[in-house]
């Protein structure tokens, strides 16, 4: 992580020096603090406000690292509960392909990660930020939906609360979402208050966010009702750029429907990714008139798809455990898997030469 942060902020163009450049003119008072403030204030602090460019970039490389290390930790946590003492290297490799997992290459002279949605992203600063506090969101707020426990709900709100400081963008489809698989879920309304707790401090949060950046009557930015247009920006073919995206995902749905249906956790990151994706295709980000393009409602759906690649794998991994390697739909599914890690891969070995692109 160290290295690839490293390559990120002094050998290639990527989001990582914009940030700093971003937190220097916040600084410097020369633009507000952003809404999504978190990263850019742990920055700061851990730099000492300091004002040396090389020093902030050296920090920023070891908080990335950090943040990096976090996720790592997250699924190394949550997949050695299903693994046996004597087979503890799976805990490793799954963690370890959860951590490279990329969308498959879209064509041979495409670009590999623009217009396509990626379960990881090495480039983006934030995200790399975000990540460690999405999971830990989606972890809680299943455990609260299950057996209600105090600890779990604190946990959830003060989760979803520094993720939205962080990258509110996981939240436009979650709130959706989780809202309506509590619904599914739980028949008592008394069953249904703490859970939906959750979503009123998020949505309180969110708000404060929009009122604070779109609310100014001489901002130039706004949301607009315009299908496609932002992923039009950077895709030539939506269809292939969402199949490449998806295609793990999709043939464990084709090849276990019922599971889908049945396991909360992946019933819940497929309803997210959803209606992430639909708050992705319906609304562009305008700045000056113009769409954006920083494609910043693609963080949704990006951050749901690592969230589900996750939860498929942990499912993936409980059948083999049962039944090994007989059963052919399991192959099929586990090689699709396999394509996906072997491209995030691919993908860092171009990232030194050929860009983050």
């Amino acid at each position: 992580a160290v290295i690839i942060m490293w390559i990120g902020t002094f050998v290639i163009p990527t989001d990582i020096p914009t940030h700093i450049e971003i937190h220097f003119d916040i600084l410097e008072g020369s633009i507000p603090m952003k809404p999504h403030f978190l990263y850019y204030l742990t920055l700061g602090l851990a730099s000492g406000f300091s004002s040396n460019l090389f020093f902030v970039s050296v920090v920023a490389i070891g908080l990335l690292s950090i943040f990096t290390w976090l996720r790592f930790r997250f699924y190394v946590q949550e997949y050695e509960v299903l693994v046996d003492k004597d087979r503890r290297m799976d805990v490793w490799i799954l963690a370890f392909s959860m951590l490279i997992m990329f969308n498959l290459p879209p064509g041979v002279t495409a670009t590999m990660k623009l217009g396509q949605i990626s379960p990881t992203q090495w480039h983006n600063s934030t995200w790399v930020f975000a990540m460690p506090f999405i999971l830990g969101l989606f972890k809680y707020s299943i455990r609260t939906s299950q057996n209600y426990v105090h600890s779990d709900l604190i946990m959830s709100m003060v989760l979803v609360v520094l993720g939205i400081l962080a990258k509110p963008n996981y939240f436009l489809g979650f709130s959706v979402a989780y809202a309506l698989f509590i619904l599914l879920e739980k028949s008592n309304l008394r069953e249904k208050i703490a859970p939906l707790s959750i979503l009123a401090v998020g949505s309180f949060t969110l708000l404060s966010q929009f009122v604070y950046y779109y609310g100014k009557s001489d901002s130039t930015a706004s949301i607009k009702l315009s299908p496609f247009e932002s992923w039009e920006v950077w895709s030539d073919n939506l269809l292939i750029s969402l199949i490449v995206s998806i295609l793990g995902p999709l043939v464990f749905l084709l090849m276990y429907p019922k599971r889908n249906w049945q396991i909360k956790e992946l019933k819940l990151a497929w309803m997210v990714f959803v209606a992430s994706m639909i708050v992705f295709v319906l609304f562009s980000d305008y700045k000056g008139g113009a769409v954006s393009k920083g494609n910043n409602f693609l963080w949704g759906p990006a951050m749901a798809l690592n969230v589900l690649f996750y939860a498929i794998i942990k499912e993936i991994y409980s059948i083999w455990k049962v039944e090994g390697w007989s059963n052919r739909k399991l192959r099929w599914v586990i090689l699709i898997f396999s394509l996906h890690v072997l491209s995030g891969a691919l993908y860092l070995l171009k990232y030194p030469f050929l860009g983050y692109r």
